[in-house]
């Protein structure tokens, strides 16, 4: 049975996806300070940015990645693998925004590949969820 206080799958899911709009909404405002050539503002978003998003990758590995390892674990590999990714680029962006060597072509191309991974979440990671939750309301 579960908590009374655990929150519900369709929760969790509203839960990440709202993160996933949140750190859309400072990529985009990181974007914009790329485009301004605003070094101040791109070191302070980013910063912002990369905890947050270090923060989201860690949530999922905890809260929904073990248990989709449990039905598929050649997905959540995959996942992992493109979080290991993330965590690598932002290492790489982080030096180089440092350095002012990152490029508005660079932000714009990790920014893509951010959403691509956002949607393939939600269609592997959050939808499996609901539909676990469905199938064994228990859980």
């Amino acid at each position: 049975m579960p908590r009374a206080n655990a929150p519900k799958s369709t929760e969790i899911r509203t839960l990440f996806l709202a993160d996933h709009r949140r750190l859309d909404a400072l990529l985009e405002r990181l974007i914009s300070a790329f485009e301004a050539n605003d070094r101040e503002d791109v070191q302070a978003l980013w910063t912002l940015f990369e905890r947050g998003l270090l923060a989201h990758l860690e949530a999922e590995e905890n809260a929904l990645i073990p248990a989709l390892r449990s039905t598929n674990p050649t997905e959540a590999d995959a996942l992992l693998r493109e979080h290991a990714h993330f965590r690598d680029r932002l290492a790489e962006l982080g030096a180089g925004i440092d350095l002012h060597i990152v490029r508005l072509e660079t932000a714009r191309a990790f920014a893509a590949e951010l959403l691509k991974h956002a949607d393939r979440e939600d269609q592997i990671l959050y939808r499996w969820r609901d539909l676990r939750t469905e199938d064994h309301p228990a859980h």
